[in-house]
């Protein structure tokens, strides 16, 4: 893959909030890639595919398997890479996603794994990763600096027309405090949802 876009790997740990997949994934998906490229790996949303059936034990497989196939159409899967542990690395089973940043040349690994966002800060982190370690709150923050106000006004209308005809559901921005993205929640308060007709 070419290091011409901006590339961010996704953890499973994004994947499996609903809130936050929908928004990392469809600005990418609903722009063509402009702004920024997702990556995952195999491994990943084998992570993914195993938490999500633990927090769903009695649901149909096809929900499961039609999630999956919606997050593909967003994103570049790879595989077959070598796994390496950087040293100090505070999970060593999460090798497998610091080598699919690495294989892929992302500019940035999106996760909310305190661990690795803590090592990312700390000397050996700053040395060893050649990539930015960052939560997905901090990530869409950059995106407002590249994307216009307008595409993320287009994003929260297709959002919001979805989650309506959810009975009881929260409204975005309380979904996305929920999800731990208060920041970005306090930027569609502030600056995009006054703004709609």
């Amino acid at each position: 893959m070419s290091n011409d876009v901006y590339k961010v790997v996704v953890d499973a740990n994004l994947l499996l909030s609903t809130t936050l997949r929908d928004w990392v994934l469809m600005p990418c998906y609903e722009s063509g890639s402009q702004f920024y490229q997702v990556v995952t790996s195999q491994s990943i949303l084998d992570e993914f595919g195993y938490h999500w059936r633990k927090d769903h034990a009695d649901v149909d497989d096809h929900v499961r398997q039609k999630i999956v196939e919606r997050i593909k159409q967003c994103l570049v899967v790879v595989e077959g890479y070598p796994v390496t542990t950087p040293l100090g690395y505070p999970d060593k089973d999460d090798s497998h996603v610091h080598s699919a940043a690495v294989h892929s040349h992302a500019n940035a690994l999106i996760t909310d794994d305190k661990k690795l966002l803590n090592f990312a800060q700390t000397e050996e982190g700053e040395d060893q990763l050649p990539y930015e370690t960052m939560s997905c709150d901090d990530f869409l923050m950059q995106l407002t600096d590249y994307a216009p106000r307008e595409f993320f006004a287009a994003i929260y209308l297709k959002q919001e027309k979805y989650w309506e005809r959810q009975k009881g559901s929260r409204t975005l921005p309380e979904q996305l405090e929920a999800a731990g993205a208060h920041q970005f929640a306090t930027y569609l308060k502030q600056h995009i949802i006054h703004t709609l007709p």
